[in-house]
C-alpha cells in the first residue's frame, strides 16, 4: 500500500486528492498503516464486514456480516491513531449496524480528543 501511494503520487504529481481503502477488513490492512508521510494521503476507509479470506468469501454464496461491534472498535482505533481520516463507510457485508458502530466509535474518539484540547 505505501509503495503504491508513493509511486502514484510521483507519476501523477500528487493528482489524486486523497486515497481510501475499500472492501478489506481492518485486520488485513492495519499492519501496513504506519505514521509515515504517505499516511497523510490516506483519508477514507470503507471496510468489508468479514475477516474471512477473499477466496473463501467468494465461495460461500452470501455476504458475511462479521462482527459489527468489533469492526466499529477497529475503526475507532484507527481514527484515534490517525485523526485526519474523515471518510468512513462500509462495503460488502455491512448493514445498518456496521456504520452505526463505526460512527459511534469514530465520534467517541473525536469527542474525547476535542475535550482534551
Amino acid at each position: 500500500m505505501p509503495k503504491a501511494i508513493v509511486e502514484i503520487d510521483i507519476e501523477t504529481q500528487n493528482s489524486p486528492e486523497f486515497y481510501s481503502i475499500n472492501c478489506s477488513h481492518p485486520i488485513e490492512y492495519e499492519p501496513a498503516i504506519q505514521s509515515k508521510a504517505w499516511m497523510n494521503r490516506l483519508r477514507g476507509l470503507r471496510p468489508n464486514a468479514s475477516k474471512m479470506e477473499k477466496q473463501a468469501l467468494c465461495k460461500i454464496g452470501y455476504l458475511e456480516a462479521g462482527d459489527p461491534k468489533e469492526l466499529g472498535k477497529l475503526c475507532g482505533n484507527l481514527a484515534q491513531r490517525f485523526p485526519h481520516m474523515d471518510i468512513w463507510g462500509g462495503c460488502c457485508g455491512t448493514w445498518s449496524e456496521h456504520p452505526d458502530e463505526i460512527a459511534l466509535n469514530v465520534l467517541t474518539v473525536h469527542i474525547k480528543e476535542n475535550k482534551l484540547r
